[in-house]
């Protein structure tokens, strides 16, 4: 829970940005369910937790940076819209809900809103090329629009925010290179 001071502070910064409030307000008043993975299946009697990561083999890992040039975004788009297909696909479920994170490339610059919600479509019918542009609109718009406290809007729409969870989703990618510390990302999920 955070003191009241803080919550002022988000309130006056929120109300310095009305373009990305209203961007945001109109993205998840729209729609702000959650994917509602299942969660009750672990693999090889694994624990279950709140966050998993799970690193490349070597060579998928130069595939990928080939395949994208190494640039992070475009694998955070490709990534996103791989999760997204297979969340489809073995849920059936078209209306995904996922996270991303929020990107600065300043160390010192302090980001409002960490994880970026990320809704899309997917429907059997859709082509795989269909998702990977959809997904990077919708980035590409998020990143733009990614300093705003989503917090103070989850409050206001009186979405449930369960103790440690995003309102806004279950299930996030954070794309991160070990050695790269150009660009600084969020903790967590």
């Amino acid at each position: 829970m955070q003191s009241l001071e803080t919550l002022g502070k988000l309130k006056v910064l929120a109300a310095r940005r009305p373009r990305e409030g209203q961007y945001w307000k109109e993205r998840i008043s729209a729609r702000h369910d959650k994917s509602r993975l299942p969660s009750d299946r672990a693999a090889n009697n694994a624990t279950l937790s709140a966050q998993h990561t799970a690193a490349f083999p070597l060579d998928l890992g130069k595939t990928l940076e080939a395949v994208t040039k190494g640039q992070l975004l475009t694998q955070q788009v490709f990534l996103s819209s791989l999760l997204a297909a297979l969340i489809h696909r073995y849920t059936g479920t078209e209306n995904i809900a996922i996270g991303h994170s929020a990107m600065t490339s300043k160390s010192e610059e302090q980001l409002l809103a960490e994880w970026l919600p990320l809704y899309l479509d997917i429907s059997a019918e859709v082509p795989f090329r269909h998702v990977l542009a959809e997904s990077q609109g919708k980035i590409l718009a998020s990143l733009e629009h990614q300093d705003y406290p989503l917090e103070l809007l989850a409050k206001e729409l009186g979405i449930d925010e369960e103790e440690g969870a995003n309102p806004f989703f279950d299930i996030a990618i954070n794309v991160v290179h070990e050695a790269d510390d150009s660009t600084v990302l969020p903790q967590g999920i």
